[in-house]
């Protein structure tokens, strides 16, 4: 046994000594076996689940860390974070120990690559490295979380100085092995490790963990440029997160390296809407349309493109028809209205409401409509019989019917009063110019005067007054 193994041995330096223990205890433990790292990936993690059950926390933590470093079998963050809830309380408490804390500041380092936690991975690393420069294992870990969130340019120096430094360890062979699977080095081992990408950004896709099945998808693109999938995975992605400049640019990076279609005329008709393009969507949708005319779906995509057109004469009737499918769709009546507004067609505007109150709906929002517009018209009485049905029932704008209710209501009033003002005027100035008249002898009954016609009148509005009082 040389000096140095016996200087390890000994215990010189606490954290040498940690990473002796923990290099046999992975290498002996079969994580640095590439042969089997594969096969074996998902007994690791039933191997972890058994050591974090009875308490081993290095050994539970270090298989769960060959899982998820080569296993195809994705796992949601939060399933992982509970799996490790126990370990990393233990290796917190551990780290505030001075004989342990090294060794506590390793596995919190694997704890938190796991769970990606990966700031907080790289600062537990980036720390135990500034004291032990040359440990292969610190540099080995360094890499392979870089190479973790696709960051390759990053993780190759770390590897690259493995490599030189110990071609023959074990730490070289996985090191060789992990930049194969993952950096694309071996073309040998490419539809493999392509089908095992693309079933870990499947998987994390399907588990809504978003950032990890864009890394996936992304190497898929990067190392595999005809890969359609990824490429059409990746702008489903980026349009579901409203990033249009990322989609726009997968989608061209697509077009640059094949000649094929990337998306069907559908998906690339809403591809064009999200990016605004609506005149090249339009121009899919017609044609789908023309072949397909009883369509849902082409109908909404298209009416939808046309109206962020301005084009109301061409969405006007797929409006129309859409309302015949869903008499109740809010949205549809909301754009129709619009178009037919803009179009200048008040009266077809009417007749579409009161078929929607006639129709038995109980949408108070086409009541609402329908009070406005007789008071656009000037229909007070049937605008008040609206606004008057709204107030009286439990609805969004039953204040605001109360409130026009009220204000027609003196409206009215005011107009009434008006009418009757006139009147008394009128009716005292024909008293005024009969008085002055001198009756002609001998002259022929004439018709019931006009005063008396007035007086009448004044009668009359003296109701409607009394209505009001």
């Amino acid at each position: 046994m040389t000096d140095a193994v016996k200087n390890i041995i000994s215990g010189e330096t606490r954290l040498i000594k940690l990473l002796l223990r923990l290099y046999l205890l992975i290498v002996l433990g079969g994580l640095f076996c590439p042969t089997a790292c594969l096969a074996d990936s998902t007994k690791a993690y039933l191997n972890a689940k058994e050591a974090l059950a009875r308490r081993d926390y290095a050994i539970g933590v270090k298989n769960y860390y060959r899982f998820v470093s080569f296993s195809e079998i994705v796992l949601s963050n939060s399933i992982k974070i509970t799996d490790l809830a126990a370990a990393r309380e233990f290796f917190e408490d551990a780290s505030s120990s001075g004989d342990k804390s090294d060794h506590a500041k390793l596995f919190l380092a694997l704890i938190d690559r796991i769970t990606d936690n990966v700031d907080k991975a790289h600062e537990q690393i980036d720390f135990l490295r500034e004291q032990h420069p040359r440990s292969l294992l610190l540099a080995y870990v360094k890499g392979e979380l870089h190479l973790s969130q696709n960051q390759v340019a990053e993780a190759k120096p770390h590897f690259d100085w493995i490599l030189n430094a110990a071609a023959n360890s074990s730490f070289a062979v996985i090191t060789r092995s992990l930049l194969d699977f993952y950096a694309g080095t071996d073309e040998t081992a490419g539809e493999e490790r392509k089908k095992f990408l693309l079933a870990a950004a499947n998987r994390n896709w399907d588990l809504l963990e978003i950032d990890q099945a864009i890394r996936f998808f992304e190497i898929i693109a990067r190392d595999f440029p005809h890969e359609q999938e990824a490429f059409k995975s990746l702008v489903q992605i980026y349009l579901d997160l409203d990033n249009t400049a990322k989609a726009r640019e997968v989608y061209e990076r697509w077009k640059s390296a094949n000649t094929g279609i990337l998306l069907a005329p559908v998906a690339q008709a809403n591809f064009h809407c999200a990016l605004e393009e609506y005149a090249e969507a339009a121009g899919i949708l017609r044609k789908l349309l023309a072949a397909d005319a009883d369509n849902v779906q082409l109908k909404v995509i298209l009416a939808d493109c046309l109206f962020n057109l301005d084009d109301y004469e061409g969405a006007l009737p797929l409006y129309q028809d859409l309302l015949v499918i869903s008499p109740d769709d809010t949205g549809v009546v909301h754009r129709l209205k619009t178009c037919l507004a803009a179009l200048g067609k008040f009266d077809e505007t009417v007749a579409l409401f009161e078929s929607l109150a006639a129709g038995g709906s109980t949408n108070p929002w086409f009541q609402l409509e329908l009070a406005e517009l007789y008071l656009q018209a000037g229909n007070y009485d049937q605008s008040e019989v609206y606004f008057d049905l709204l107030s009286s029932a439990e609805n969004p704008y039953s204040d605001y019917a109360a409130e026009m209710s009220a204000q027609i209501a003196q409206y009215r009033h005011e107009k009434a009063l008006e009418e009757y003002e006139k009147a008394e005027r009128l009716a005292s100035a024909q008293k005024d110019q009969a008085a002055q008249k001198t009756p002609v002898a001998g002259s022929i009954t004439a018709r019931p005067s006009s005063d008396r016609v007035r007086e009448v009148q004044v009668e009359e509005l003296r109701k409607i007054m009394a209505i009001y009082e």
